[in-house]
């Protein structure tokens, strides 16, 4: 009859502990996969959208006449200026709505243009070569640091002589 009563007796306390405890480990590592997993689908969408927004923004910069000492670009609700000759910085919050000043960014786009190395051979106009970074201001989800542009683009501009003496 002891016999009975010992295999009916159920898990001891320290079986128990030692199953939580594995299924604890065992967590960490999957909700470790989901975590990146988040992560990786959030660059994507983010490299989506800065993509979009550096080709909107070269688009509005080959609209836009040339104008010397140009010092905004302005269109759809998106506008920057140009603290220094070439330069023209956008700044976007983390769901990519434009945003006037750098601390509520949560990206920035940075538009360089700069005379094309071949510029002298084009006697009929001017060569430009484009340049579009875009960076992410914070780091993402369980990173220490960021890891630099999500997305560099870099591309060239022809403009006959009559573009440019508009």
């Amino acid at each position: 009859m002891r016999k009975q009563e010992r295999s009916q007796r159920g898990f001891a306390l320290v079986e128990i502990i030692i199953a939580i405890g594995v299924l604890a480990v065992v967590s960490m590592f999957i909700l470790e996969m989901f975590v990146r997993a988040a992560n990786m689908s959030q660059r994507a969408r983010d490299k989506d959208n800065a993509c979009f927004e550096a080709q909107t923004v070269l688009a509005l910069y080959r609209e836009t006449p040339p104008v010397q000492g140009r010092a905004t670009l302005t269109a759809s609700g998106r506008s920057a200026a140009q603290p220094t000759p070439g330069v023209w910085t956008f700044y976007y919050d983390d769901a990519w709505r434009p945003v006037a000043a750098a601390p509520d960014a949560g990206f920035t786009l940075t538009l360089t243009s700069a005379p094309g190395a071949d510029a002298e051979a084009f006697s009929a106009g001017v060569w430009e070569e484009l340049s579009v970074t875009v960076t992410k201001n914070d780091p993402y989800l369980l990173e220490k640091r960021l890891r630099g542009p999500i997305l560099t683009l870099t591309t060239g501009l022809y403009r006959s002589r009559e573009e440019v003496g508009r």
